[in-house]
């Protein structure tokens, strides 16, 4: 493997369909694109700051601190992502990345809510 390769997280748990189809997109694209990344299969059950991290988010694809998906992955951006000589922050623009966060942010007030018996949006 180059030593450039992209080196991406998979955070998953069991009985999760969408874990199953974002893992299915990661073996595609890498049967695609070579070696030119790698990725390994985190199951967040059983470790508590990985749960409080991701929790609902489920599959979060990851490469370092980055976030690069939540839910869905989209094999097209994901091989624009690995692709990119700037990276994955490069591969799309900033409305992606502004989208990303706000649904990050909305799933965790989300579940937030789901704790808190006082939310008035119940």
């Amino acid at each position: 493997m180059p030593d450039q390769a992209l080196r991406l997280t998979l955070y998953t748990r069991a009985d999760c369909p969408l874990c199953d189809e974002a893992k299915a997109a990661l073996r595609r694209a890498r049967d695609e694109l070579g070696d030119r990344f790698e990725f390994n299969e985190v199951d967040i059950e059983g470790d508590a700051r990985l749960t409080e991290l991701y929790g609902q988010l489920i599959p979060v694809v990851t490469c370092g601190d980055e976030t690069l998906f939540v839910g869905k992955v989209s094999l097209h951006r994901l091989k624009a992502m690995i692709e990119s000589p700037g990276g994955p922050k490069a591969a799309v623009g900033p409305r992606y990345w502004t989208f990303l966060e706000r649904l990050k942010e909305r799933l965790k007030l989300a579940r937030a809510g789901e704790s808190d018996s006082s939310c008035p949006h119940k």
